[in-house]
């Protein structure tokens, strides 16, 4: 049936472009339209529809980009006109409002249908003693500017995530998420040894992976979580020493990518005050440092209601930077890790009496755990707290040492769909911020489901820019249809900047301008 719908969707596409190319001889202005990619690399051959359906408004509305990325202006473009631009490896993009002055369309790289898993071990912790406390590594890509847009919990902590065996237990911990071998205590003696982390791509591409080694005492966390609190409330327990980077060219998947958390350390400290905000949602912040425009993370912090917190800084001497995130406090699952926990160390269990936590995603350590041969289920999701957040409000601030509290943009509604309208409520805009742009997302998602874990896989479909605030987007007619089997997530987005309503000629939004973003999501 998939094939069908693509065959007749491209046969209707064909069949229009026919009818608009018999329509008689098009007149062209003088000057061009260049479609580009990111890098301002031209791009032939894509189909650039000018309005809402081929022919509409005027005849020859639907063109083809040479060589050289650029298409011809049709005589009768007068006035702004929304432009669709769809090429083969590009998100399908329009842009809402392009005027026939305007020189420039760039368009972003379409999502990789493979995943590209890079793998390793972080390494260089030095020696661990028996402190009561946990070390371990925290691995993620360096974050631009473009991917700030789209950040959440899931930007930090993978919603990918390996199987840890705990005496007959079993349990999710996110994948980007490595512990050395160590020893502690907690009732009973506790080894860990996941000294392996995973991340994925869609894009092959050069990546700069960043590993942070960060520490929590093991028995005031776990004290906690078993007394009711959530991840969340026990977030500041966890405190970050140093890091360190690899750079990596990912191609295609890529093992033994390892890296040394002892490159740098964190040493200096900034503070930043929380705002005031209602107890059913949660504000955490990101301490970064911009280099070469690539974000790389010393710190992460849980920011209560007027609270003032302090965060580590990377030693680099690039510019830092607060990223700043206001979301509804997560669904609680704390009944869930109490009871876990609560019968995990109430006796020692006699077939593990070392009770020995340890984890290979590459099955290297299977033997450990006892088996009948049988799979037990997922007893405990570590990542069911931290999925993606679909409302949620950030503010990027330059850290001037002693940070005031960030002003954020209100929350949003998620945007309603029917009738190939996408309706969206904008926010109150707070004083001294300025409308930068509408940011609106059609994505494909596609989960699985293996050891009791559910992941997804997101692949965007359509894009939509606007360089104001809007609250209705009409959905141009290219030949084909928004009605699937699978689900589809629209997600919006309304960009905001304290430096004025700044536009790009390319009818695009100035992406380094942008430092509030206020976002939700619905998936249909």
């Amino acid at each position: 049936m998939k094939h069908l719908m693509r065959i007749l969707s491209l046969g209707t596409f064909f069949a229009l472009g026919l009818a608009s190319a018999h329509a008689g001889p098009i007149k062209h202005q003088a000057n061009s339209l260049t479609i580009v990619d990111i890098h301002q690399e031209p791009i032939a051959n894509a189909q650039v529809l000018i309005g809402r359906a081929v022919d509409n408004p005027f005849p020859g509305n639907l063109l083809v980009s040479d060589d050289k990325g650029e298409i011809s202006l049709p005589l009768n473009w007068k006035t702004p006109l929304p432009v669709t631009v769809m090429v083969n490896g590009f998100v399908k993009t329009t842009f809402l409002e392009v005027s026939p002055e305007q020189t420039l369309l760039e368009v972003n790289s379409g999502d990789g249908q493979d995943r590209i898993e890079v793998k390793g071990i972080t390494k260089d912790y030095g020696r661990l003693r028996r402190d009561g406390k946990v070390d371990f590594g925290l691995v993620i890509p360096a974050l631009s500017r473009r991917t700030m847009l789209n950040f959440d919990v899931s930007s930090v902590i993978s919603p990918e995530a390996d199987v840890i065996k705990v005496i007959t237990k079993r349990m999710n911990v996110p994948s980007n998420i490595s512990l050395p071998n160590q020893k502690e205590s907690y009732i009973l003696p506790i080894t860990l040894d996941k000294p392996q982390y995973r991340m994925y791509f869609r894009q092959p591409g050069e990546y700069t992976m960043t590993a942070t080694h960060g520490q929590f005492p093991l028995e005031k966390v776990v004290d906690r979580l078993r007394a009711g609190d959530s991840f969340f409330d026990v977030l500041n327990e966890f405190q970050f020493f140093g890091g360190g980077e690899l750079d990596v060219s990912a191609g295609s998947s890529l093992a033994g990518q390892d890296i040394s958390v002892n490159q740098y350390q964190f040493a200096g400290v900034t503070k930043l005050q929380g705002p005031s905000y209602t107890n059913d949602k949660v504000m955490l912040t990101l301490a970064l440092m911009n280099e070469n425009g690539l974000m790389k993370p010393s710190d992460l912090k849980k920011v209560g209601p007027g609270e003032t917190v302090e965060l580590k800084t990377h030693p680099k001497g690039g510019d830092r930077l607060l990223l700043s995130a206001l979301l509804p406090r997560p669904a609680s699952v704390v009944n869930k890790v109490k009871t876990f926990l609560d019968e995990l160390f109430a006796v020692p269990d006699p077939i593990n009496p070392d009770n020995v936590l340890s984890l290979s995603p590459f099955g290297d350590y299977d033997h450990l755990l006892p088996s009948d041969g049988e799979e037990d289920d997922i007893e405990l999701d570590l990542t069911v707290a931290l999925e993606r957040a679909g409302q949620v409000s950030l503010v990027m601030q330059s850290d001037i040492g002693v940070n005031g509290p960030p002003q954020f943009l209100p929350l949003v509604d998620r945007p309603l769909v029917g009738n190939n309208v996408v309706s969206v409520t904008p926010p109150t805009i707070p004083e001294g911020l300025y409308q930068v742009g509408t940011y609106v997302t059609l994505s494909q998602i596609e989960s699985t489901e293996k050891d009791g874990f559910v992941s997804e896989k997101k692949t965007r479909l359509w894009e939509f820019v606007a360089n104001s605030w809007v609250d209705q987007i009409v959905v141009p007619d290219t030949g084909n249809t928004l009605g699937s089997t699978v689900t589809r997530r629209w997600e919006v987005m309304f960009l905001a900047s304290p430096e004025g309503q700044l536009k790009l000629h390319d009818g695009s939004v100035a992406i380094d301008s942008i430092t509030h973003v206020t976002r939700n999501s619905i998936d249909l």
